[in-house]
């Protein structure tokens, strides 16, 4: 469950930064 849990807070923290550099244009 934790390793399951760190992913997925690897995985939106990924998708964050993709967003915030595509924003940041």
């Amino acid at each position: 469950m934790i390793e399951a849990l760190s992913y997925d807070f690897v995985q939106n923290a990924l998708l964050a930064g993709i967003l915030v550099s595509m924003a940041a244009g």
